[in-house]
């Protein structure tokens, strides 16, 4: 489903895509752990799901969750900037 939500995002479909990557992190928070590198990645995903929103406040807020967890999440400092 993750990667459902990247097609979605690329194809611009916001909603769809920001639906599933709520519903994978629920999940993966649960099952895996929120410290688990899935959960990180569908954290991250959601981040750039906001940035192509416009939503900067909300995608910065995401991708500096992920990477207060692991600080060595090269994705997520790319997209932060760093």
């Amino acid at each position: 489903l993750n990667n459902l939500g990247v097609l979605y995002r690329k194809l611009k479909r916001y909603a769809e895509a920001e639906r599933l990557y709520l519903t994978v992190l629920e999940a993966r928070r649960r099952i895996l752990r929120p410290d688990h590198p899935y959960t990180l990645q569908t954290l991250n995903n959601l981040g750039v799901l906001y940035f192509s929103k416009g939503l900067d406040q909300e995608a910065v807020a995401c991708c500096t969750q992920a990477l207060e967890v692991d600080p060595k999440m090269q994705v997520a400092q790319r997209n932060l900037g760093g």
